[in-house]
C-alpha cells in the first residue's frame, strides 16, 4: 500500500513552493505560504509517519506524555507539564528555544544572571530544581490548557480578619482531556466534543494571543451584534459566505499593544491584537501586525440568488390558533415597498392584531410613491403631518407579518438575511425603494446619499451594494444624545452617512466574484488595558467584524465517533485478530471487541510544514489511538485542517531535497492494552513497529 502520509506531505510542500506567496512573519525569517489545506489519514492504513525524513518518535512520545501529565507525579509535579525539566531529563530538547530566549531577555534587567549558551542553560535546568522552576516554563501552553483550562491562584482577604489576613484560593480549572473522555463514554454522538488549546485568560503569557476590543460588529444570522454580546450557539457569517455556529466565547483582561485599523468605505475602525489574522487581497490570511497601508481587506460578497418564501401567521384570533401561510416574494413591487419601508415605514408593534402599517411620504414624491405602494396594498392618508411630510396608513395582516421582519424604531431597523440572499434584480428594486425614502441626490456630482441611525442598515446596505457591483462609502457621525431645536431640547441619535459616488477612487477598492476588496486609510498603534474578545467558530473558523473577514485563530480539535455496521465491524475485527496474532473463529464478544470507531479533526492556525508538520501528524495520531483505547473504540481517521501553511525561507533548500526521496511503508503502533486511564501511560507502553525512514535533514527553529 502506498505511503499516503508521504504523498500528502510532498503534495503540500510542492504546492507551497510553486504557489505560495512571500510573507514577512513575526520571527523575521520570512516564509512562503498558502492558506487553507486539509490532510486526511486513515489509521487502518498504518500509523501515519513520514518516511522521507526520519521522525524522532522518542521525542514525539515524550512530548505527548508531557502534555498529558502522564509521568511520575512524585518527581515532576512541582515543575508541571509546561516546564521543560521532564523533557530534558529524557533528552528531548526541541522546546528549549523559548525558555532560553526568555532567560536571555531577563538578563537585560537582571545583570546578575550568568550568560549561558544553550547547552549550559539546559544542563542548569536539569541539575538545579529552583532554576528550573524559575526559568524552565514555556508559559501556559498546550499541556496546561488541556489539563487545567481556566486554573488560577487568587489572593483574597479572609472575611472578618483583623489585622487583614489574605488567604490563597486555588481554582483548579477544567481537565479538557478527561472531559472529552467522559463525553465519549456517556454521549459519543455529541457534536460538541471539542478541546481548545488557547486559554485567553492568560493572553499576556501566551506566545500568540488573538482578540478584538469590545464594540466591533459581528454579522450574525439575526443581524449585527457587538462581539461581547455574542453567545455560544449563535450563527455568524464566515469568509466563505456560510452561517456557522459559535462553539466557544473568549473574554480576557489584556494589557498591551492594540492596532486600530480603519478600512476605507467602512464606518468604524476596529481594535485588535497585533497577530489577529485578516483575509488580505493576494496574500491570504495575514496577521494585523503584518498588514500595510497599501493592502486591501476583504468583504465577502453574497453569491446567493434565492427568491424568498416566508412562512407568516394569519388569522390572528384569541380563540383560534395561528394559521401559517407560505408567501413567495416574487413580485417586483413588493421589493420596492420593502425598500421604502426600511427607510420611512413602521408598524404598530403594540397591537399586532390590527395589522397597522405606516409610511411617511413627502408631498413632493407623494403621487409617485403612493401609486407604487397602492399596487400591493390600500393606503389611507392620515390627517397627521409634519411640514410637507404626510403619514399614510394601511391595515394588512399579511404585509404586517412581512414588514415586522425589518425590526422597529429607526435605530433598530435591520435588513433580513433573506433580502441579502435575493437575486440581483430584486435587490436593485429594493434599493430604489430605499433611495426614495432615506436617500437624496447631490446636485454637484449626481451621487446618491443616504442617512440612517441604524448600524445594521449601514452595514447591510454596504453588502447589498457590493452584491450588485457597487462600492458605498460609510461615515459614522457621533452626536450628542440631546440637542436644541427652536428652544426645545429633543433627543437625537448618532447617524451613518452612506454615499454612492458615480466616480469612486478605483485605486482604493477592487472586485472579483467572491469579494469586495477595500483599502486601508489608517493603522494606529495604541497601548490598552481592557477586556478583549474572540470567537471559536465551527468548520470555517472565521467570522466578520464590521463586514471585514477575520479568522477565529484558535488551535482546537474535535472528536467524532460512530457505530460500525456489521460488515465494517467484521472487517475491523479480522484486521485486529491478524495484527494481534489471535485465533480466528472466536466471536467478537469473547474479546469484547469495540462497536464504535473514533476520528479526530484538528485545526491548526499556523503550520510550520518543514519542521513541525511531520511531528504534528504523528503526535495527534498517537493521541487519537490513546483516547480510543481509553474509551474502547477503534481509531479511524485523523483530519488536519491548516490555516496558514508555510515553509520558512531557510528551510526551502531542505524541502527541495526531501520531495525527491522515495517512500517506505507506514509502520504500526502498539499500546499496552492494560492501560485504562490516559494518565497511566508511560513511554514503555507505546511502541512503533516497523518504522523505516530516510535520514533527517537539520532545520533551525524560528522563534
Amino acid at each position: 500500500m502506498p505511503n499516503r502520509v508521504d504523498l500528502q506531505h510532498k503534495e503540500l510542500i510542492k504546492k507551497i513552493l510553486t504557489e505560495g506567496v512571500e510573507k514577512i512573519d513575526r520571527t523575521g525569517v520570512g516564509t512562503k505560504s498558502i492558506f487553507g489545506h486539509q490532510m486526511r489519514f486513515l489509521m487502518g492504513e498504518g500509523f501515519p509517519m513520514v518516511s522521507i525524513r526520519r521522525i524522532h518518535m522518542k521525542s514525539t512520545i515524550h512530548e505527548m506524555l508531557w502534555f498529558l501529565g502522564a509521568y511520575d507525579q512524585g518527581k515532576y509535579s512541582s515543575f508541571g507539564n509546561t516546564n521543560i525539566r521532564y523533557l530534558l531529563d529524557h533528552d528531548v530538547t526541541f522546546w528549549s528555544d523559548w525558555p532560553y530566549k526568555k532567560y536571555m531577555e531577563s538578563r537585560k534587567y537582571r545583570p546578575e544572571l550568568p550568560e549561558f549558551n544553550m547547552n549550559e542553560f539546559q544542563a542548569k535546568i536539569v541539575l538545579d530544581d529552583d532554576f528550573a522552576r524559575e526559568f524552565g516554563s514555556i508559559g501556559p501552553g498546550y499541556g496546561k490548557q488541556w489539563l487545567s483550562y481556566g486554573s488560577r491562584i487568587e489572593k483574597k482577604q479572609k472575611p472578618g480578619s483583623y489585622p487583614i489576613v489574605f488567604e490563597t484560593i486555588i481554582h483548579p480549572g477544567i481537565n479538557q482531556i478527561e472531559t472529552i473522555i467522559d463525553q465519549l463514554k456517556k454521549d459519543p454522538d455529541s457534536r460538541r466534543i471539542i478541546l481548545d488549546a488557547w486559554k485567553v485568560d492568560e493572553l499576556e503569557e501566551m506566545l500568540l494571543p488573538p482578540c478584538f476590543l469590545s464594540g466591533v460588529k459581528v454579522f450574525t444570522s439575526k443581524g449585527y451584534k457587538n462581539i461581547e454580546d455574542i453567545k455560544v450557539g449563535e450563527k455568524v457569517f464566515t469568509h466563505l459566505g456560510n452561517f456557522k455556529e459559535v462553539n466557544k466565547i473568549f473574554k480576557t483582561p489584556y494589557k498591551g499593544k492594540i492596532l486600530n485599523i480603519r478600512p476605507r468605505y467602512v464606518s468604524h475602525e476596529f481594535g485588535c491584537t497585533p497577530n489577529h489574522p485578516f483575509l488580505v487581497k493576494d496574500k491570504g490570511w495575514v496577521n494585523a501586525e503584518n498588514i500595510g497601508i497599501n493592502d486591501k481587506l476583504c468583504i465577502k460578497i453574497n453569491k446567493s440568488s434565492i427568491i424568498p418564501e416566508l412562512k407568516i401567521r394569519s388569522g390572528v384570533n384569541q380563540y383560534k390558533d395561528f394559521k401559517i401561510k407560505d408567501i413567495k416574494l416574487d413580485n417586483m413591487d413588493d421589493w420596492y415597498i420593502m425598500g421604502y419601508f426600511l427607510g420611512d415605514g413602521w408598524i404598530n408593534h403594540i397591537n399586532p392584531k390590527k395589522g397597522q402599517i405606516f409610511f411617511a411620504i413627502n408631498e413632493e414624491q407623494e403621487e409617485k410613491i403612493v401609486a407604487k405602494i397602492s399596487k400591493r396594498m390600500s393606503l389611507y392618508k392620515d390627517k397627521k403631518h409634519i411640514g410637507k411630510v404626510h403619514r399614510f396608513e394601511c391595515r394588512n395582516k399579511k404585509w404586517y407579518e412581512i414588514l415586522k421582519e425589518f425590526g422597529r424604531f429607526s435605530h433598530g431597523k435591520i435588513i433580513p438575511n433573506w433580502v441579502q440572499d435575493a437575486p440581483i434584480e430584486y435587490i436593485n428594486v429594493f434599493l430604489d425603494g430605499y433611495q426614495d425614502s432615506d436617500g437624496s441626490i447631490v446636485k454637484r456630482n449626481k451621487s446618491k446619499v443616504f442617512l440612517t441611525t441604524s448600524n445594521d442598515i449601514s452595514f447591510g446596505i454596504q453588502r447589498l451594494f457590493a452584491k450588485i457591483g457597487r462600492v458605498s462609502s460609510h461615515v459614522f457621525q457621533n452626536r450628542k444624545e440631546t440637542t436644541e431645536i427652536m428652544g426645545r431640547e429633543v433627543n437625537q441619535k448618532s447617524t451613518y452617512n452612506i454615499s454612492l459616488n458615480n466616480r469612486p477612487h478605483k485605486s482604493r477598492f477592487n472586485f472579483d466574484e467572491e469579494y469586495l476588496y477595500v483599502g486601508i486609510s489608517k493603522i494606529e498603534e495604541v497601548q490598552v488595558e481592557n477586556y478583549v474578545y474572540n470567537l471559536s467558530v465551527d468548520d470555517d473558523n472565521s467570522y466578520t467584524v464590521n463586514n471585514i473577514c477575520t479568522h477565529n485563530c484558535h488551535m482546537m480539535f474535535q472528536m467524532y465517533s460512530f457505530r460500525m455496521n456489521e460488515e465494517d465491524r467484521l472487517h475491523s475485527y479480522s484486521s485486529w485478530i491478524n495484527d494481534n496474532k489471535l485465533v480466528f473463529g472466536r466471536p467478537m464478544e469473547e474479546y469484547n471487541f469495540p462497536e464504535r470507531k473514533l476520528s479526530m479533526q484538528l485545526y491548526i492556525r499556523s503550520q510550520d510544514v518543514g519542521l513541525g508538520q511531520p511531528f504534528n501528524i504523528a503526535e495527534y495520531a498517537l493521541l487519537l489511538h490513546m483516547i480510543a483505547q481509553i474509551v474502547h473504540m477503534i481509531p479511524h481517521e485523523l483530519i488536519i485542517n491548516i490555516g496558514d501553511a508555510h515553509i520558512y525561507n531557510n528551510h526551502i533548500e531542505a524541502m527541495q531535497k526531501i520531495i525527491k526521496r522515495d517512500s517506505y511503508d507506514q509502520p504500526k503502533i502498539w499500546l499496552n492494552p492494560e492501560i485504562k486511564n490516559i494518565c497511566d501511560f508511560r513511554f514503555d507502553d507505546i511502541k512503533i513497529i516497523g518504522y523505516r525512514a530516510h535520514s533527517n535533514i537539520p532545520m533551525d527553529v524560528a522563534v
